[in-house]
């Protein structure tokens, strides 16, 4: 479930919904300046591959890793996520090397978690000063503790 004040953009494809707080966005970057982005998606299957491996290989052009943390999410039921693995991550908006001034950094919070042998994430992006992020996470966990897997 998402908030209906949110915007789909894309095409409609299965196991994924990407979602913008307001109309409109950046090239290239996506969201524009005190814009958010959710995306919610299945992960492919790695051959059996570890959650921990697939948050290491998402991270991994970071900047920095922010924090991991573990959140339960009581009440998820067989076809709901009942722990995810929370990990914040800073990433450049564009190669310092590209950038002729000092450009924000694009925040990151991934909600991963696993049903039924599924791999899921749920991703937050949003600008690393923007006003909005508290309103931006609490959008971001309700969603995430919201799937489910109906097959």
């Amino acid at each position: 479930m998402y908030p209906a004040s949110w915007f789909r953009i894309g095409l409609a494809s299965e196991g994924r919904l990407d979602i913008l707080s307001s109309r409109g966005g950046a090239e290239a970057i996506v969201i524009k300046r005190g814009q958010a982005e959710i995306i919610v998606m299945e992960l492919p299957d790695r051959s059996g591959a570890p959650l921990s491996q697939l948050m290491d290989e998402d991270a991994s052009g970071a900047v920095s890793i922010v924090s991991r943390t573990d959140v339960p999410n009581q009440g998820a039921g067989n076809n709901g996520c009942s722990d995810f693995k929370e990990l914040i991550s800073k990433h450049e908006a564009v190669p310092a090397q590209d950038a002729l001034i000092h450009v924000p950094y694009i925040i990151d919070t991934d909600y991963y978690c696993e049903i039924n042998g599924r791999k899921f994430t749920t991703r937050l992006r949003y600008w690393e000063d923007d006003q909005r992020k508290a309103e931006y996470q609490r959008v971001v966990l309700r969603m995430a503790k919201s799937l489910r897997v109906s097959h």
